[in-house]
């Protein structure tokens, strides 16, 4: 890939890399709490930010990508991404896969067993997400490779697929997947047809909301989202990690500070994001306004952002969100592991009987169905 000139000087002076020494030496984990707050606080400029040189991915080989793509649904909310800047940002998502050490995972990438309906309902979402035909055949690969270990599959973990897609390779995007799937501290049991995981943490919301922002809570059950619907909004940063909700900028931080921290930053995130709207859900009564504010979408087209967030402007107000959910307290007024836990148990025993019911009802339709042979000689 051509396009995005390279810098030969070093842009590091000698206190920087006295501290960049120190920083290898930390631990994966204080590395995982400590990077996202050096992003917050230090950001790198602009002028930095075309410095490494980019390399193929899914969908990019070259710089037709921002215009054959730049209408599609998947960049409807980029502002940061370019021929310039793309060799940056793709570094930012790839150096995941080595600080998590995630290159040694073997990634089968001829295996592409799937049934049917999985192909269709890929098909589908390849679609939805781009616009040159290549392109889509090229994600439809992608996502049966990593169809090896999901077998199922949650159009909001097809969003972070999409995404990442930007900026890696079929196999690098397997292991990433791979591990939020598989990690019980990011997105175990989300990508599926029935992400009860998912549904447990949104109910858990539910309840961190009674504790932390009663009134606002209140007022949204009055209006319609109460303890079983709490999972309408809060997918779109919760599984599909902000994409079609937030400005790509904010997202590449809202990423990072997910893949470092894991799934209490989703909680955070949360709180403080619905802490700064109350004002203004709380003039609104009807639950398609209240739904439309808080999933950050037009009304008139839902790739756009909201008219209350846009105005603030949209870029300001999430860093003002990222800022206080980075120093939020979970445990300030209760045991948040304690209080996830009872509730993940408590609320899976209620997602049990209504399997059971369910499966009771089919079994039902299903005897009603059978003729027996006494009645056939009658």
């Amino acid at each position: 890939m051509t396009g995005v000139p390279v810098s030969s000087e070093d842009p590091w002076s000698p206190e920087a890399h006295k501290i960049l020494e120190l920083f290898a030496q930390l631990s994966l984990e204080e590395k995982r709490k400590i990077a996202p707050r050096l992003n917050e606080v230090v950001p790198v400029p602009d002028h930095l930010q075309e410095a490494p040189e980019p390399v193929a991915s899914i969908f990019v080989r070259d710089e037709s990508f921002f215009t054959e793509e730049g209408n599609s649904a998947l960049l409807s909310r980029n502002d940061c991404i370019d021929v310039n800047t793309f060799g940056y940002h793709q570094h930012r998502i790839k150096s995941l896969i080595t600080t998590l050490k995630l290159n040694n995972v073997e990634v089968k990438e001829d295996d592409l067993t799937c049934t049917e309906e999985f192909r269709r309902i890929f098909a589908r979402d390849a679609d939805r997400t781009v616009e040159k035909i290549w392109r889509r055949e090229e994600y439809k690969k992608a996502l049966t490779v990593i169809h090896q270990k999901l077998q199922d599959y949650h159009q909001g973990g097809g969003y972070v697929c999409a995404f990442l897609s930007i900026f890696l390779k079929t196999d690098e995007l397997a292991r990433i997947i791979w591990y939020l799937h598989e990690s019980p501290n990011h997105h175990a049991g989300y990508y599926k047809a029935k992400p009860e995981n998912f549904i447990k943490d949104a109910v858990t919301l539910y309840e961190l909301l009674n504790i932390y922002l009663p009134e606002l809570n209140a007022h949204l059950t009055k209006c319609g989202l109460v303890r079983d619907n709490v999972h309408m909004y809060c997918v779109k940063w919760f599984i599909g990690l902000g994409l079609h909700f937030m400005p790509f900028k904010q997202m590449f931080h809202f990423i990072e500070v997910f893949m470092y921290t894991g799934v209490e930053w989703l909680f955070k995130f949360s709180i403080t994001y619905l802490r700064l709207l109350s004002s203004e859900i709380m003039e609104k009564k009807q639950l398609d306004q209240i739904n439309s504010l808080i999933r950050n979408e037009d009304t008139g087209d839902h790739k756009k952002a909201h008219p209350h967030i846009k105005a603030y402007p949209e870029q300001n107000f999430f860093q003002c969100v990222f800022k206080d959910a980075l120093e939020f307290d979970l445990n300030e007024k209760c045991n948040f592991k304690e209080l996830r836990e009872r509730t993940h148990q408590e609320y899976g025993e209620v997602l049990q009987k209504r399997k059971e019911k369910e499966e009771a009802m089919k079994a039902g339709e299903s005897d009603d169905e059978i003729e027996f042979s006494d009645e056939e000689d009658n």
